[in-house]
Order: structure tokens, then C-alpha cells, then sequence
């Protein structure tokens, strides 16, 4: 009698930590973010097996209508079209549903630069994404982590044209 009361309580116990765990484990729902595409990353090479990926620096624009600097990873199948060229324009406020994703954050030195072997085993810095605003200089610190987001050609809900102001443009060109 004393074993199977243990054994209840035992099995009660661990479903209410599993049941209070479940929450940690479930995949955060997606959000609807909007943002003007900066700069893109050098492509990786693209697969036919695996997930390809388009990584974007965007300026989002938040609940305040202020910018902010992010990374949006845009995924997509080998089967698939990658991220058309027609929306890498400046001058287009782009909505998407994404998911936030703290694993792909990462420094903005990181994102814009690659490191390669030169002549005579000498590491070569060079820059390594292509500008859609008008000046491609950011105003970003190397340091300055960039929150990830992660979207896929499901997730596009539409874009707009929306004019640069001069104070944008401004900000861009300050950098």
C-alpha cells in the first residue's frame, strides 16, 4: 500500500514537472515584423538537400515607428525561389510573419565580414554584404548584437513603397 501510494505521488510529481517544462520546449508562435532591407550577406553556397538561407540586415520599424537594427534570416528549399531581388530595395517597407530566434543572433562585425586565407597564410578581413540604402555605411557598432529573425516565403504578407525621409536619409548618411 505504502509503494503504491509513493508510486502515485512519484507519478504525480513528475507530470506536473514535465507539464511546467512544456512551456520551455514549444516553438514561439510567429509575429508580424516590418522592416527596410540595409544590406544583404554574401550568399552561402546553395543546397538542394538542405534549408538555404538569404541573411538580411534590416532597419525594423517598431510599435514607436522608430528604427531599429535586426538580422532576418529568409529560408527557403532548394526547390524553392530564394529572396526576389525586387525586394531588396531601400525604398520598400516589407511585412513579414517571422519567429524570433536568439540562436542566429550575432555581432554586427560578424555578420558584415568574412574572413578568408591570403597569400602566404595571411587572414584577409574583407567585407562580405551588399548595400540597398543609399549610403553603405550604417550606423551599427562592430559589437552591437543584432536580434535574429527567421521567416520563409509563407511569411510574406506584402510591401509597401513608403518615401525616405531626409531625416532617414540623413541617419544613413551621418554613418
Amino acid at each position: 500500500m505504502l509503494n503504491t501510494k509513493a508510486a502515485v505521488l512519484l507519478l504525480v510529481a513528475i507530470t506536473a514537472l514535465i507539464a511546467s517544462r512544456a512551456e520551455t520546449f514549444r516553438s514561439p508562435k510567429p509575429r508580424s515584423i516590418s522592416f527596410r532591407i540595409v544590406a544583404i550577406a554574401e550568399p552561402i553556397g546553395r543546397s538542394s538537400f538542405s534549408p538555404n538561407r538569404d541573411a538580411l540586415l534590416v532597419s525594423m520599424i517598431d510599435e514607436t515607428n522608430r528604427s531599429v537594427s535586426a538580422k532576418v534570416v529568409f529560408q527557403y528549399m532548394g526547390y524553392e525561389d530564394p529572396l526576389p531581388t525586387g525586394l531588396l530595395d531601400y525604398d520598400l517597407v516589407h511585412t513579414f510573419k517571422a519567429v524570433r530566434d536568439p540562436s542566429c543572433d550575432e555581432t554586427w562585425h560578424s555578420f558584415s565580414t568574412k574572413t578568408t586565407i591570403g597569400p602566404h597564410d595571411t587572414l584577409v578581413i574583407s567585407e562580405s554584404v551588399r548595400y540597398t540604402a543609399r549610403s553603405p555605411h550604417p550606423d551599427i557598432s562592430a559589437e552591437e548584437v543584432l536580434p535574429c529573425y527567421v521567416t520563409q516565403r509563407q511569411g510574406y504578407k506584402g510591401s509597401r513603397r513608403v518615401a525616405v525621409t531626409q531625416m532617414e536619409v540623413s541617419k544613413v548618411e551621418r554613418k
